[in-house]
């Protein structure tokens, strides 16, 4: 089965469709500026608890994210 990848032009929608900063987003998953910056732009990639968290805050669902 081949293994998704995380989206990160996805993270950054999501997150400008709720209206949140980087940095708002960053404090209210406890993670830090510039990870889900390298997230949005394809230079890392989050463990899947991170975005659990990440689309809890944003409101959705995890799929989305890959």
């Amino acid at each position: 089965m081949e293994q998704k990848k995380f989206n990160g032009e996805r993270l950054r929608n999501a997150r400008i469709y709720n209206g949140i900063s980087l940095t708002d987003l960053a404090d209210q998953a406890d993670i830090k500026k510039q990870s889900i910056s390298l997230y949005e732009n394809g230079k890392n990639t989050p463990d899947y608890e991170r975005v659990r968290v990440l689309s809890r805050i944003l409101g959705f669902p995890v799929d989305y994210f890959f």
